[in-house]
């Protein structure tokens, strides 16, 4: 599946969004790491996970869930992984909007 430059753009936004020291806009690469190299800890997890979920417009991100597979599959927290559960959940709403006819109330 390729994964969609505008939702990349929105990650990276809400990435500087978190205000980490030092980090710009050129630093955010689909590479990059979430916690080596954009430098994420755990409260700026939790903040992330309360950005991403009011920029896609979903009652709740399965952040913990989706650390958890990475680590269980021993694959890294990347941009390019965060980007993909990223798509995935909007194409999740989009199939559930699909099949009802009607738009689902995410507030």
């Amino acid at each position: 599946m390729p994964v969609n430059d505008a939702i990349f753009q929105l990650v990276r936004q809400q990435l500087l969004a978190l205000d980490i020291a030092g980090l710009d806009a050129s630093a955010i690469g689909m590479d990059s790491l979430l916690i080596e190299d954009v430098g994420i800890d755990s409260l700026k997890f939790v903040t992330l996970t309360v950005l991403l979920e009011d920029a896609l417009g979903v009652r709740e991100f399965p952040m913990q869930h989706w650390v958890d597979e990475c680590r269980r599959q021993e694959q890294p927290l990347t941009v390019a992984a965060l980007v993909r559960v990223c798509s995935e959940l909007l194409d999740g709403q989009r199939e559930v909007r699909g099949s009802s006819g009607s738009s689902v109330d995410h507030a």
